[in-house]
Order: structure tokens, then C-alpha cells, then sequence
């Protein structure tokens, strides 16, 4: 229930809840994406190393 009040409070105000529909915050992730050299659409494990997994894997 809190949470729901949260995202109609935030969707009032204008802010748009798990949306990316301007171009700025594309943008914006894809400059995160290419900084941080990984792919939303891969899964890091990390353990005794680093290992870097397709979803298709």
C-alpha cells in the first residue's frame, strides 16, 4: 500500500514511474552502459573472478 502512495505522489508531480521515454534519459543510460563496458542484457557473477554471462547463455 505505501508503495503504491509513493508512485501516485511521484506520477502527480509529473515524474513518470519505470519510464524512459525522453531521449535524455536514454541517452543518459546509454552513456552509463558504454562507461561502465557492460550490457544491461548481461549478468555479472562475481565470486573467486569475474564472469560475464549472456542471458541467452
Amino acid at each position: 500500500k505505501k508503495l503504491q502512495e509513493v508512485i501516485e505522489r511521484e506520477e502527480r508531480d509529473g515524474r513518470v514511474i519505470g519510464g524512459e521515454n525522453t531521449t535524455e534519459q536514454q541517452r543518459r543510460r546509454q552513456e552509463l552502459q558504454q562507461r561502465m563496458d557492460i550490457d544491461d542484457s548481461d549478468i555479472v557473477i562475481q565470486g573467486s573472478s569475474t564472469t560475464r554471462l549472456s542471458r541467452k547463455q
